[in-house]
């Protein structure tokens, strides 16, 4: 995991559910401008599972965003409507 932040140029944090459980590994990027190299490489390297279809969900938010589609009120509820489905996969 060390190796694909380095190579996203992002950190790498650490979180827990519960106490005493397994941690979770997370990338967190602090520039808009890193996450064309992101997207990029999970295209290339897809993630699995429902985790792919998150991704998905996140990267068609990246592209309104960069589209500043943001800016409008359809865009707002479409981005909106976006980070529901991903809470709901989340949540199953």
């Amino acid at each position: 995991m060390q190796s694909i932040a380095l190579f996203l140029s992002c950190n790498i944090n650490t979180y827990e559910i519960k106490p005493n459980r397994d941690k979770i590994l997370c990338i967190t990027v602090e520039s808009i401008d890193k996450l064309k190299l992101i997207i990029y490489y999970f295209n290339q390297y897809p993630l699995m599972g429902i985790k792919s279809l998150e991704f998905k969900y996140w990267e068609s938010a990246y592209y309104k965003i960069i589209a500043k589609d943001h800016l409008t009120l359809q865009g707002k509820l479409d981005i909106k409507l976006l980070a529901k489905k991903i809470k709901l996969l989340r949540d199953k």
